[in-house]
């Protein structure tokens, strides 16, 4: 899929051309080549969708009224979200809606929750990761103490690329710790870095990002750091 700035003449294109779709939504304008996809059948896949529909439902229960005021909070978020362009981006509510329960699922929080309110999320201060390949080893992630309040938590996103000489990653990236209240650390990540990574080889680069949640799901700006294994 690719997204698509028009230029002063043209404001907006719609169907299908040659087998390219050419649609908006209430994030970008896009394009993308139209196919039948393979249904995959993974466990995350699998997972993802349940989720997906489980939020669905969760949202059709909820009443108009509930549903105008996560409306109101996508047209104003303390979150915020860019394009490619750096142009603020919106998501609708529904949208907010399904994103805050799944972040409030990898706390084992109940959904749903309440709308986001108040100023956002600080960033996380002070943030370090450092990675050992071996398996019997030990792994970490800290930062400046007495930054987390009860009602926060820390999410912690991993990925490695070969070699010292990559200056940041931009794929395989996976959720590899989620805490409420992680108090001062540093938090040990060795054995769920290791389960969905294996063990990456010494030399390597490993790339984390974290951040800040509130309960209800709206998240800080993320805070990066990176290391060599060893």
């Amino acid at each position: 899929m690719a997204i698509i700035q028009y230029g002063p003449t043209v404001t907006g294109i719609r169907g299908t051309i040659g087998g390219i779709t050419f649609s908006q939504n209430r994030t970008a304008n896009y394009a993308k080549a139209w196919s039948r996809g393979p249904y995959g059948r993974s466990v995350t896949q699998n997972l993802t969708r349940s989720r997906m529909i489980s939020n669905s439902l969760l949202w059709a229960e909820l009443t108009q009224t509930a549903r105008d005021d996560w409306n109101l909070f996508a047209d104003n978020p303390n979150e915020l979200d860019y394009d490619p362009w750096s142009a603020q981006r919106f998501l609708s509510g529904f949208q907010w809606f399904c994103r805050a329960q799944q972040r409030r699922s990898s706390l084992n929080l109940p959904n749903p929750g309440d709308v986001p309110s108040g100023a956002a999320e600080t960033t996380v201060a002070g943030f370090a990761v450092y990675i050992e390949g071996n398996p019997a080893g030990a792994s970490n992630v800290s930062y400046d103490a007495s930054q987390f309040t009860s009602d926060e938590a820390i999410i912690v996103y991993l990925t490695f690329a070969a070699g010292t000489g990559a200056a940041d990653a931009f794929r395989n990236w996976k959720l590899v710790y989620a805490l409420k209240d992680p108090g001062d650390g540093p938090l040990d990540i060795h054995a769920a870095y290791q389960a969905i990574f294996g063990s990456p080889t010494t030399g390597w680069k490993a790339f984390a990002i974290a951040y800040k949640q509130a309960l209800a799901g709206n998240r800080s700006i993320g805070t990066t750091a990176n290391c060599i294994v060893v």
